[in-house]
């Protein structure tokens, strides 16, 4: 039996898991409750296997964490119709095409079927934006750990130096996660200009009247796949 893993399941769940079981072990071991040094009486092919395990299902279970934490900075959010405005603005012959207007899953899945070399490109971009935004939730958890070091610890200035640092990283990380997931849609719409007839096969994607809701389920669709 083999088991494989792709790129979202190591840069947007095990990575991040990663950083909360490290922070968990560091909050462990301070209170007590967990001596590091009998971790060396296990084999260690165990325990790198537990390791990753672990790491990948605590990416699983933080993942909403990182999700919200997205939604909390509006300013910096940038949606599925910048990335067509900003497309369009730079290849005007593509301003009037249906496709751009059509959904962009649908045009991710297509680009994956029809330049599949080309299109990973566009997961390696979704998932390192997802990796950096997922990230910044135990930097930030961090932050806290370190700020309660410099009352309680001996050495306050490290600590407060520790969560300067992770704050200014925590943040970054946001900004740096929607450019990059900016990008994964920018490069969505280049690669299907170069797929023929691919008009004939999207369509651009309707609301429903307003008096159904519609707009505002299409409105969420989009806010949902912009998340990714």
């Amino acid at each position: 039996m083999s088991l494989t893993l792709g790129i979202f399941d190591v840069f947007t769940y095990a990575i991040p898991g990663s950083l909360y079981l490290v922070l968990g072990a560091y909050v462990a071991t301070r209170l007590g409750w967990v001596d590091v040094g009998d971790l060396n009486t296990s084999p260690s092919i165990v325990l790198i296997a537990a390791i990753i395990i672990a790491s990948y299902l605590a990416g699983h279970v933080t993942y909403p964490m990182g999700s919200n934490l997205g939604h909390l900075l509006p300013l910096w959010r940038r949606s599925i119709d910048d990335a067509r405005d900003e497309f369009t603005r730079r290849v005007p012959a593509a301003a009037e095409r249906p496709y751009v207007r059509a959904d962009l899953s649908l045009l991710q899945a297509t680009a994956e079927s029809q330049q599949g070399e080309v299109a990973q490109e566009i997961s390696r971009l979704r998932a390192v934006g997802l990796m950096i935004r997922n990230c910044s939730v135990p930097m930030l958890l961090a932050v806290v750990v370190s700020i309660i070091e410099a009352v309680v610890g001996r050495h306050p200035q490290a600590a407060i130096t520790a969560a300067v640092l992770l704050l200014w990283a925590a943040l970054a990380g946001l900004w740096q996660s929607q450019r990059l997931r900016h990008w994964a849609n920018l490069k969505t719409l280049e690669v299907c200009f170069w797929i023929a007839d691919i008009d004939t096969h999207v369509q651009p994607a309707e609301p429903e009247p307003a008096r159904t809701g519609g707009i505002a389920r299409v409105r969420r669709r989009r806010r949902r796949f912009s998340d990714r």
